[in-house]
């Protein structure tokens, strides 16, 4: 206070009292007047972190000479409430009230000054209270906000071998997935089993989230992804049919000579099958040993009936 001490006079003015809530700044302003100077009271109604003012503050104005009613306070008040979301809004209300701030500028605007930055301060981003990889694992975008606010190490990998991405990708935490994009997330990044996090955001089913790495520049081999999916069981069927949509070639085979379709028939994946069949699927095709896909279901007569259906022959 001893910054305002120079400025302060004496003045003539009824005691008087005013409490207001400072909307949306997690703030709450009160005026007393009292012989000598106006005390100004900024009190937080939440718990900040690291702010540039402590819970309260108080600042000592003085008025030379001006009488000022609690009616008149109130009213100057009230017509600055519309600024109350915006400090700096706030700010240029309270000052042009011909009632508070009336006379000694410079105290008043050194007093403001400190105001502000208390207002402004209650908005800054709390730092974080879990792990990176906890936000992520839980889907917490509060913890992952301070996380990315606070310049965590986005781009480094768990010890799981995930990145983020990876993480939010198997979840398809689409507004976690957004704010890691937003701040340059690496697309490309592969985790302990040489996947991309759109691959696996495939893998799981999350096709919502894969749209978005793809807008955002992600690349994808659809045809060896269908030969993965294929050979880790997948039954689902969105996989397989976002994976042609995308240029999957069905009759490519892996380095055992089997398409995708005899992948699924030697594991006796009935579902996939079913899916890749629907899909356009060559039901006649052939291992590298020549046995079709019909003899390679010999004993499966659920996947028999499903290749017999869409034309398959011995």
């Amino acid at each position: 206070m001893s910054i305002l001490r120079p400025f302060l006079t004496p003045y003539r003015a009824a005691s008087v009292e005013f409490q207001q809530p400072v909307k949306g700044l997690g703030m709450e302003a009160s005026f007393t007047s009292a012989p000598g100077a106006y005390h100004f009271n900024l009190h937080s109604t939440r718990r900040l972190t690291n702010r540039l003012i402590p819970d309260s503050a108080c600042i000592f104005v003085p008025l030379q000479g001006v009488e000022t009613t609690h009616s008149q306070l109130c009213t100057d008040f009230h017509n600055a409430e519309e600024g109350q979301k915006d400090p700096l809004r706030w700010y240029k209300a309270i000052w042009k009230s011909p009632n508070i701030w009336h006379t000694t500028r410079r105290a008043a605007h050194i007093g403001l000054l400190v105001i502000c930055l208390g207002l402004l301060a209650c908005d800054a981003q709390e730092k974080p209270t879990v792990s990176l990889y906890l936000a992520t694992q839980r889907g917490d975008l509060d913890q992952l906000e301070r996380h990315l606010h606070w310049q965590s190490a986005i781009n480094q990998p768990f010890p799981d071998g995930n990145y983020p991405l990876h993480s939010v990708a198997a979840q398809g935490r689409i507004s976690l997935l957004q704010a890691l994009l937003s701040h340059q997330a690496k697309l490309e990044v592969r985790n302990a089993l040489e996947r991309t996090p759109l691959e696996v955001a495939i893998l799981t089913g999350h096709t919502q989230a894969a749209d978005l790495f793809i807008a955002a520049g992600a690349n994808l081999s659809a045809t060896a992804l269908l030969i993965i999916a294929a050979t880790e069981n997948t039954q689902d069927r969105d996989i397989v049919r976002y994976l042609v949509q995308h240029g999957a070639n069905l009759e490519v085979k892996n380095s055992a000579g089997d398409t995708a379709l005899l992948i699924a028939i030697r594991q006796q994946n009935h579902r996939l099958v079913a899916h890749l069949l629907a899909q356009g699927a060559n039901v006649n095709a052939h291992d590298a040993d020549g046995h079709s896909a019909l003899q390679l279901a010999q004993a499966q007569p659920t996947i028999q009936q499903s290749l017999r259906r869409y034309g398959a022959r011995e």
